[in-house]
């Protein structure tokens, strides 16, 4: 599991990046994006909203969102949210770890019921308070986008420029 403490400043984070991915599998393609969670609620607002971001991305990166779940190549699984721990943060509440896992699987040997390897997973976590849950969220996801099919992992300070909507990503 990755590990990383929230910073103070509210457009500063550090994240926590863990890369796992099988180079000879990977191919941008067609892919659907599926909750990572079985009980998640699809129709809510913030996964609508978290999925949305995490197909932007995808396709930013040369994959295409395919029309139905069942003509994907390649299944993404997007798993958002709080691992039960709690810390607290210099006497103004408590701070949460956010975790977000992104995973790609073979979609077509999951309809025909065959074993789904995992062609790549990226996880990504980051402390904060629950009402900056989607500030967290989309630094995160940033910070993870270049690990994307990629193997590897990083300590990073990510800056993220309210204004212009930018990040920057500073090693730490």
């Amino acid at each position: 599991m990755a590990f990383a403490v929230g910073g103070c400043a509210p457009h500063v984070s550090l994240v926590r990046v863990e890369a796992r991915a099988d180079p000879e599998l990977f191919e941008p393609t067609e892919f659907a994006i599926l909750p990572g969670q079985k009980d998640e609620d699809t129709t809510s607002h913030a996964y609508v909203l978290h999925s949305r971001a995490l197909a932007a991305e995808l396709v930013r990166q040369g994959f295409t969102q395919a029309k139905t779940r069942d003509t994907a190549h390649v299944y993404m699984t997007l798993r958002f949210g709080l691992v039960g721990e709690e810390v607290p943060h210099q006497g103004m509440g408590l701070d949460h770890l956010f975790v977000l896992d992104i995973e790609a699987v073979d979609a077509i040997a999951a309809r025909a019921g065959r074993a789904t390897p995992s062609l790549w997973k990226v996880t990504a976590t980051a402390h904060g308070h629950l009402d900056q849950r989607e500030t967290v969220f989309k630094s995160l996801l940033a910070a993870s986008a270049p690990f994307i099919g990629k193997q590897g992992e990083a300590d990073l300070r990510v800056h993220r420029d309210p204004t212009a909507g930018t990040y920057e990503f500073i090693p730490r």
